[in-house]
């Protein structure tokens, strides 16, 4: 079925607005509840039902698990310090995951949502939507789970996202030029 208006006995039909980030939703939903499963089934495994770390012993951000930033010299002689880095609390880890998510996802699909509004090509926002996808998919999967949180994933999947972001945003401004431009 093409998406172009046809008339029914009801009525006028209207054509699909913006079929591609219509479509783009249900890979984005799935990865978003797997970033939230991941979260409650470490709350849930963890008894933690509040807070972003398990336990009250866990560090806080910055700060080492061998005693902290006010640790003395003796506790710290010839022991190296073990860093949140090197082994992330898990519950920290799945928390930063999802927010990171929720962080810049819905710009995403407001972006190529009012490029679909204003004429752009279906096909092309449908392309750029899974460019979007595996970016987010990097950054997270072969960057933050990544052995130390800096996996390759984490500079690609960062920088992609903001490359992407500036051209989303240039081409919404050229789609729009006839108005901003009069």
């Amino acid at each position: 079925m093409d998406n172009y208006s046809t008339t029914t006995a009801v009525g006028l039909m209207p054509r699909l607005l913006t079929p591609a980030t219509a479509a783009w939703c249900l890979p984005f939903g799935a990865y978003f509840f797997l970033l939230s499963g991941r979260v409650v089934y470490i709350r849930l495994t963890t008894g933690t039902a509040l807070g972003d770390h398990i336990g009250a012993s866990s560090p806080s951000p910055g700060k080492t698990e061998m005693g902290g930033a006010g640790a003395n010299k003796t506790e710290l002689a010839g022991v190296r310090k073990k860093t949140l880095a090197d082994k992330p609390d898990p519950l920290y880890l799945a928390i930063r995951c999802y927010g990171n998510f929720i962080e810049t996802v819905p710009i995403a699909m407001i972006f190529t949502f009012l490029a679909e509004l204003n004429g752009a090509d279906h096909k092309m926002m449908s392309y750029a939507l899974g460019t979007y996808f595996m970016l987010k998919a990097a950054h997270i999967e072969f960057g933050l789970r990544s052995a130390g949180t800096m996996g390759v994933g984490r500079p690609i999947g960062y920088y992609g996202a903001q490359l992407w972001f500036a051209g989303m945003a240039s081409y919404c401004a050229y789609l729009t030029k006839d108005y901003w431009m009069a």
